[in-house]
């Protein structure tokens, strides 16, 4: 019995905007890159630490100042419609990188539905419009960053007040 054929797929259409910094790329070292953040910009989208492990009745209280809306599951499920309504409005683009959270990242959208959009539809290393809300995030997550194409970048730096 044969192997089957191995396909290699190369792409370097960005590849003119970073330097390598280490040799690799082989498969049997990774490649390192003099330049941390070629292309976006990065921005920061966080909660106050004291909404952290906030429970949804509180998440709608910090968002609107009323939290009445019956029982638990059916204020899960605005806190839920809210944030996927919410991020189909938002200024960005389909999809984004999640890179390491510093402080002197801007904040151009410093709103609360801002920062419970991308952390709740972030993993560790992407984050996608279209992706249904996660609301366990916020146990865990109080602040992600997102590395954003200049073109949104641009228009969100802008538009900030």
């Amino acid at each position: 019995m044969s192997a089957p054929p191995k396909s290699v797929i190369k792409y370097e259409g960005l590849s003119g905007l970073v330097k390598r910094n280490l040799p690799g790329g082989t498969g049997v070292t990774s490649v390192g890159y003099k330049n941390s953040y070629p292309v976006g910009t990065p921005m920061r989208f966080s909660i106050p630490q004291s909404l952290l492990r906030a429970s949804p009745e509180e998440l709608l209280v910090a968002l609107e100042g009323d939290g009445r809306h019956g029982d638990s599951e059916s204020t899960l499920d605005e806190l839920t419609r809210r944030i996927a309504k919410h991020a189909r409005a938002i200024p960005l683009p389909e999809g984004c990188a999640v890179i390491p959270t510093q402080a002197a990242f801007p904040s151009p959208l410093p709103g609360l539905l801002d920062a419970l959009v991308v952390i709740t539809q972030s993993t560790n290393s992407v984050w996608l419009k279209s992706k249904s809300p996660l609301l366990s995030r916020l146990h865990t997550t109080q602040s992600v960053s997102l590395l954003i194409p200049d073109r949104y970048a641009n228009a969100l730096l802008r538009s900030k007040p």
